[in-house]
C-alpha cells in the first residue's frame, strides 16, 4: 500500500516537471518567434522599398519585444541579410536600452528622417539614466555598525 502513495506521489512530480519542461519550451520558441517576426516584416519593408532604418524598425513592431536583447539580436539578424538597420549610430548606441529608446520615440511621434538625428534620444535616456546601487535602501540593518 505504501508503494502504491509513494509511486503515485513520485508520478505525479515527474508529471508535473515535465509540464514545466514543456511550458519552458513553448515559451521560448514563441519568444524566438516574435524576433524572426519583426526581422520578417523589416526584410519585406526594405525589399518594397518602403522604409528602412530607424523608421523601418519602429514599423516593423519592435517595440513589440520583450527586452534590449531582443531588439539587438533582431539588428543582427536583418544585419546578416542586409546592412545593420542601426546604421551609423550601432556604435553610440551601445550603452542605451534600445527596447526604452525605440518606446520614446514612438511615443513622441520621432520622425527619424526629418526631425534628425537618433543621438538626441540617446543623449536624453543617457542624462535621464540613474546610478546602479548595490543597496536600493539608504539604511540596511544587517549593515548597521553594532556598539
Amino acid at each position: 500500500m505504501i508503494n502504491f502513495f509513494v509511486g503515485l506521489v513520485g508520478g505525479m512530480v515527474l508529471l508535473l516537471i515535465g509540464q514545466r519542461i514543456t511550458v519552458a519550451y513553448k515559451s521560448r520558441d514563441q519568444h524566438a518567434s516574435e524576433i524572426e517576426k519583426v526581422v520578417e516584416r523589416y526584410l519585406e519593408n526594405e525589399r518594397a522599398s518602403v522604409c528602412v532604418g530607424f523608421p523601418g524598425l519602429l514599423k516593423a513592431g519592435v517595440c513589440t519585444l520583450r527586452k534590449d536583447a531582443d531588439i539587438r539580436k533582431a539588428c543582427q539578424t536583418i544585419a546578416k541579410y542586409t546592412r545593420t538597420p542601426l546604421g551609423k549610430y550601432h556604435d553610440n548606441l551601445n550603452d542605451i536600452d534600445l527596447l526604452t529608446f525605440f518606446k520614446l520615440a514612438k511615443e513622441r511621434n520621432y520622425d527619424f528622417l526629418r526631425s534628425g538625428n537618433p543621438a538626441e534620444i540617446a543623449d536624453e535616456l543617457r542624462s535621464q539614466k540613474k546610478p546602479n546601487h548595490r543597496f536600493p535602501f539608504t539604511f540596511c540593518p544587517w549593515r548597521a555598525k553594532r556598539n
